[in-house]
């Protein structure tokens, strides 16, 4: 008997024994559904795709995907009957609705106008098969003119009607495609990759055909159901599949299935491996390299960066020790200057309201100087917690009203009552205590200051806006300076804490000005839930 008529003889087997093996159901039909108990998932496949699905001839569905949808099937505890039909019969029995989804799909565009798919458990890609005497084909446009198989309903099929004068020959499996080849009734077949190379070695025939091109149209690989139909089936299908990759089940199937090599490597292959390792060889000699040399180089910037830092340290002490120096010779100097003067204007009036009021005036600035110094040198770890903005803002602008009135200042409240922060609320305070004094002290009388506030970019923040003179475009990268000041009389001191106490609270103070038009400056700190609940961070 010819090798021919064996395989005929063998594929009537198999169908004999499927039908057996599903009730002896009429040949291609699907079985009628089990009503006498709890739904069953009724799941169809192909059974001629191996390694993916198949019917073995002892006439067990088996493969990759049966694997697959049983172990999700174990994991979420479904009830599953699973059909194996010739793969054009499968979408019909999907379109009818008589079976609840499709075990595994080639996702496309087209496909996806009349199914919805599952997460991937899989990429699959086509394959172009020839004669291994075949040298006139190599690419898709060669299969112009020519015969070629393709299984029906496959996505192969859609892919070569886009040919030009393609002469399709439709075979009911991929298996048939591969017949028609060997007997010279087509000049190529196209179909799945791993299916066309298992089926193959099968037949014993790998060395009478060839692979050319590259892969066909790669895509996921899913389960599907009708388009706008059983979307929980798919939800519930991929929490098993996650759960089947998280503990090995998906590794191990892959493992079993696809862990052997296939293919015959053709030489020029196995050169190219050659070829690739010995470029490993030199990447891993060229990358020993560079690590030893790195290694000296970050030895030696780290050196001179520990110099350039002990320069910058000793530079910085001369100039916080410069700039006390003159913070602290100013007010002296006018203590002196008075202090002299005493034994020959005692007797003078207005000598003595002078000297009553700079001294004590020059005294409080050096005690609020010191006062500063310390709290920078010794600073204090923010206790954070949640809390209203709104009520922090409300408590320093009372203490403050009285001498915003004073100089004929508006100031305005308008931060939203349920913007809750995460900080140390009293530090936040003393911020918002020198931002709004700085504001006040500057702005002429009818000036105003409006504090606001809201969520930007997941934190909270709070605007304090003024229509005062502005600062100088020069000036607006120094202010945040230790001793920077173009007030008569600051210190320069304040906005330097501010700043230093914003950063250890988790946020940021910046300020942006025009001159001539006002500033605002605008505290950024974490958002908190309900005040006084969390309980306190000493972070």
């Amino acid at each position: 008997m010819s090798p021919k008529r064996w395989r005929r003889v063998l594929t009537l087997a198999m169908t004999a024994c499927a039908v057996l093996y599903f009730g002896a159901a009429p040949a291609h039909t699907v079985p009628p559904p089990d009503t006498s108990g709890s739904r069953v998932l009724r799941i169809a496949g192909d059974n001629a795709f191996p390694p993916y699905e198949y019917l073995s001839p002892q006439g067990v569905y088996k493969g990759f995907n049966v694997d697959i949808l049983r172990a999700v099937a174990l994991q979420n505890g479904w009830d599953l009957e699973l059909i194996p039909l010739p793969w054009s019969e499968v979408r019909a029995a999907l379109d009818r609705g008589e079976v609840d989804a499709i075990q595994g799909m080639k996702y496309s565009p087209e496909r996806d106008k009349l199914y919805d798919f599952s997460d991937p458990y899989l990429n699959s890609s086509l394959s172009i098969f020839v004669r291994r005497e075949r040298v006139d084909i190599h690419e898709l446009e060669d299969l112009s003119g020519r015969r070629v198989a393709a299984q029906q309903g496959d996505i192969a099929v859609d892919l070569l009607r886009r040919v030009p004068e393609v002469d399709l020959k439709l075979s009911i499996n991929q298996g048939e495609s591969l017949e028609l080849l060997l007997a010279g009734e087509v000049d190529a077949a196209v179909g799945n990759h791993l299916t066309g190379l298992y089926l193959l070695q099968q037949l014993g025939r790998a060395q009478a055909v060839k692979v050319v091109g590259g892969p066909l149209a790669p895509a996921n690989y899913a389960l599907a159901v009708r388009e706008g139909r059983n979307r929980a089936l798919l939800r519930e299908f991929n929490q098993g599949l996650a759960a089947i990759r998280k503990n090995g089940t998906y590794d191990r199937i892959y493992q079993k299935w696809f862990g052997a090599e296939i293919p015959d490597y053709p030489q020029r292959l196995r050169q190219l491996f050659y070829g690739a390792g010995a470029a490993v060889a030199l990447l891993f000699v060229a990358v020993a390299v560079v690590i030893r040399v790195n290694r000296r180089l970050r030895d030696e910037v780290a050196r001179q960066a520990e110099k350039l830092a002990r320069k910058e340290r000793l530079e910085s002490v001369g100039e916080l020790a410069a700039a006390l120096a003159h913070e602290i010779r100013n007010p002296l100097t006018a203590i002196k200057t008075l202090v002299e003067l005493l034994p020959q204007k005692l007797d003078n009036a207005a000598y003595r309201a002078k000297l009553v009021e700079i001294v004590p005036q020059e005294v409080r600035r050096l005690d609020l100087l010191i006062t500063s110094l310390l709290d920078y040198a010794r600073p204090r770890l923010p206790v954070r917690q949640a809390f209203s903005a709104a009520q922090s803002v409300g408590e320093v602008l009372a203490v403050l009203e009285e001498e915003a009135r004073a100089k004929g200042l508006t100031l305005q409240n308008k931060v939203p009552a349920d913007l809750i922060l995460w900080a140390d609320p009293g530090q936040v305070r003393q911020i918002l205590t020198n931002v709004v004094l700085n504001a006040i002290q500057i702005l002429s009388p009818g000036g105003k200051i409006v504090l606001d506030g809201g969520v930007r970019g997941g934190c909270g923040v709070l605007f304090c806006h003024d229509n005062g003179p502005g600062i100088k475009a020069e000036d607006l990268s120094r202010v945040f300076d230790p001793f920077f000041s173009r007030r008569q009389g600051g210190t320069g001191l304040g906005l330097f804490l501010s700043y230093r106490l914003a950063q250890e609270n988790g946020g940021d103070l910046g300020i942006e000005s025009i001159e001539g038009q006002g500033t605002t400056v605008r505290l950024t700190l974490p958002l908190g839930g309900e005040p006084g609940v969390g309980g306190v961070d000493h972070r």
